[in-house]
């Protein structure tokens, strides 16, 4: 399956999901979709990273909005005079680096997998 489908496929299940799943299962959805991105670890990594972005920044931006951003500007003062939406890439950042390595478990372990038949 292409990198990019996979990437909108991510996003698809993980914004239509966030409301009944734990945070932590976005991982697992990533390691189901990386056994079946068949090309290379730095591609997996790639757009698992990409698509763990987008989705966590557009939730992320997408719920702070509701609210007209209060509670984004507090936490943001929690850490000193960070800008409110350095925190939002932030979130982002995070929610690429776990969609990332687990779209990479599924790539190598599909892979090790593979290497086992004959």
């Amino acid at each position: 399956m292409k990198g990019w489908l996979l990437a909108i496929v991510y996003i698809v299940l993980i914004v239509a999901l966030s409301k009944i799943i734990p945070w932590w299962s976005v991982a697992v959805i990533g390691v189901i979709l990386g056994v079946l991105f068949k090309g290379s670890g730095w591609q997996a990594l790639f757009w698992g990273f990409v698509a763990g972005s987008l989705s966590w920044l557009g939730q992320s931006f997408y719920l702070s909005n509701l609210n007209e951003h209060l509670l984004l500007g507090k936490v943001a003062g929690i850490f000193g005079d960070m800008n409110p939406f350095i925190l939002l890439v932030l979130v982002g950042v995070i929610g690429g680096i776990t969609a990332g390595l687990s779209f990479l478990t599924g790539n190598q372990a599909r892979k090790i997998v593979d290497q086992g038949k004959p």
